[in-house]
């Protein structure tokens, strides 16, 4: 549910923005790149660092929590957005196990679609391996697994 909702903040917050840069761009087309960092900050109350449940089938397997790095690439045509897209990178540790996993997340969504889609790739120091393509739609909050992939699961 937290990744759902940053997920949507920053897209909401990218699509935002471009319309104040659209004009840097030629005709009002271009790129802006920007980066922020998700992790825990005991001095802001309520805020809480990356953070997401991880499923194999429709089974809950692990829960991981760290620090991620979002690097955010809005595109633009015309001086409006036409797609934004997520390359997140970080280490998150397992709730469960005490695993520590390397992150690494892509996600995007166009214009004038309400669903994002995020391919999340979890790799952990004791060999779990997660890897989840997910759809959250932004109307109904309603996240769905579209694909979920533990290799090692079937032994």
């Amino acid at each position: 549910m937290k990744t759902k909702t940053i997920l949507l903040l920053c897209l909401l917050m990218g699509a935002g923005l471009t319309q104040l840069s659209a004009q840097k761009g030629k005709n009002g087309t271009g790129t802006i790149s920007y980066y922020y960092v998700w992790q825990d900050d005991p001095n802001t109350e309520g805020w809480e660092g990356f953070s997401m449940d991880v499923y194999c089938g429709n089974k809950f397997v692990d829960h991981l929590e760290g620090s991620v790095t979002f690097h955010e690439l809005i595109h633009f045509k015309d001086g409006a957005w036409v797609r934004i897209i997520n390359q997140d990178k970080g280490e998150a540790t397992s709730t469960l196990t005490g695993e520590v996993f390397r992150v690494k997340e892509n996600g995007w969504t166009d214009k004038g679609v309400t669903t994002a889609i995020l391919k999340a790739n979890y790799i952990g120091n004791q060999g779990s391996h997660y890897i989840m393509t997910v759809s959250l739609d932004f109307a109904t909050g309603e996240v769905e697994f579209i694909k979920t992939v533990c290799p090692g699961d079937d032994k």
